[in-house]
C-alpha cells in the first residue's frame, strides 16, 4: 500500500517579492523583465541595500510548486530538497509542514549555510524581474533523497532544473533508477527552455531511462525533439515517453499517449502574471491523474487551477482558490459524464 501518491525532488527556493520603482533596478544595475542567476556577493549586496524592502515571502522551486499544488488539490506527497539552517529555511520548511508534506528534514538537519532565493522585483507596470541565488539547493544530492519514501509512492516527480547540477543530476538519475527498479512510475518535467536548449545532453539521458509522464510547454517539447509540431514531437519521443503532457498557452493543454491525443482549451482570463503557471498545472493534472481521472479529465485540473492563477501576481493559489477550482472541475467532470 503506498504511502505517498507523489513523491518529488527538486530545488527549494524562497521566494521574496519587492515592489520597486524602474530607477532602482538601474542603480543596482540589474536588466529588467528577466531571470538572472546571481552569486554570493550581489546576493549580499540585494540584502545590505537600505531602501528595499520584502513585500511578501514564500517557498518556491519549480518542483516545489508543483507538489505544493498538488497537496493543495488533497494530493498526498513528498518533497526532497535542501535548504540552510537559516531563516528562509525555517520559511520553506514551515510550509511544507503547514500542508502536511512530508520530507527529508524530518530525519536530516539542515547544515549551515544559506538557502536558495528567488528576489522577484515587481515594477508599476506588472513586470517582473527576478535574481535567483541557488545557496544550498546548487549542491542538492543523492544525500536528500529518501528511498523509502520513493518506494512507497505512486509516482515520482522530477524538476527538469536538476539537470544543470552534477550532484542534482547524478540524483536525478538514482531516483529514476531505483523508482523504476521498485515499480513507481516516473514523470520528469523539463521545466524551462533553458534546460533542452543548455543541456539537451542530460535531458535526453533522463528520457532514455524511460518516463511515463513527460511536462513541458510547446517550446521546450520542440528544443528536446527539433520538431515542427507536436505530433511529430510525440512520434520521435514515443519508445521512451508513454504519455507526453503539452501546455499550450491561451490555447490550453494537450495530451499524447499511444494512438491518442486529447485537447483542452484554455480559459478566457485576464492574465497578469504567468509565473508558477506550468507548475500549478502538473500539479492539478498529477492529481487528477493519480486519482483515477482520464487523461483528458486530468487535463482540466491543470487548466482550470493555471487559468486561475494567472489572473493573479504570484506562483501560488490560497487552498480557498484550489478548492473552488476542485470543485468546480468536479462539477463539470459530473455534468458531462
Amino acid at each position: 500500500m503506498e504511502k505517498y501518491e507523489l513523491y518529488g525532488l527538486g530545488n527549494a527556493l524562497v521566494d521574496l517579492e519587492y515592489l520597486v520603482k524602474d530607477e532602482t533596478l538601474t542603480n543596482l544595475g540589474i536588466e529588467k523583465g528577466v531571470m538572472t542567476l546571481v552569486d554570493d556577493s550581489f546576493r549580499q549586496k540585494i540584502e545590505n541595500t537600505t531602501d528595499l524592502s520584502i513585500s511578501k515571502k514564500s517557498g518556491g522551486g519549480s518542483a516545489a510548486n508543483t507538489v505544493i499544488g498538488f497537496s493543495q488539490f488533497g494530493g498526498t506527497s513528498y518533497y526532497s530538497c535542501k535548504v540552510a539552517n537559516d531563516e528562509n529555511g525555517t520559511v520553506f520548511l514551515d510550509e511544507l509542514r503547514r500542508l502536511d508534506i512530508s520530507n527529508n528534514f524530518q530525519k536530516q538537519k539542515p547544515e549551515s549555510g544559506v538557502t536558495g532565493t528567488c528576489r522577484v522585483f515587481l515594477t508599476s507596470d506588472g513586470e517582473r524581474t527576478m535574481q535567483t541565488h541557488l545557496g544550498a539547493t546548487q549542491t542538492f544530492g543523492e544525500g536528500q533523497l529518501d528511498f523509502d519514501a520513493i518506494k512507497n509512492s505512486k509516482m515520482i516527480y522530477v524538476e527538469g532544473y536538476l539537470v544543470s547540477s552534477e550532484t542534482g543530476f547524478e540524483a536525478a538519475k538514482k531516483a529514476i533508477t531505483f523508482a523504476k527498479k521498485n515499480g513507481v512510475p516516473v514523470s520528469f518535467t523539463l521545466s524551462d527552455p533553458s534546460m533542452p536548449m543548455y543541456f539537451s545532453a542530460n535531458v535526453k539521458e533522463i528520457l532514455d531511462f524511460g518516463v511515463d509522464l513527460l511536462f513541458g510547454n510547446e517550446e521546450e517539447i520542440k528544443i528536446i525533439t527539433e520538431k515542427d509540431t507536436l505530433n511529430d514531437s510525440y512520434e520521435f519521443l514515443k519508445n521512451n515517453v508513454s504519455t507526453l503532457v503539452v501546455t499550450c498557452g491561451s490555447e490550453g493543454a494537450k495530451v499524447f499517449s499511444g494512438e491518442e491525443c486529447y485537447s483542452v482549451p484554455g480559459e478566457k482570463v485576464n492574465c497578469v502574471d504567468t509565473l508558477g503557471a506550468g507548475d500549478l498545472f502538473a500539479g492539478g493534472f498529477l492529481y487528477g491523474h493519480l486519482k483515477g481521472h482520464n487523461l483528458k479529465d486530468a487535463l482540466m485540473f491543470g487548466v482550470k487551477a493555471s487559468g486561475m492563477l494567472v489572473e493573479h501576481h504570484g506562483p501560488r493559489l490560497t487552498d480557498n482558490q484550489i478548492n473552488a477550482v476542485k470543485t468546480n472541475v468536479i462539477k463539470l467532470l459530473e455534468e458531462e459524464h
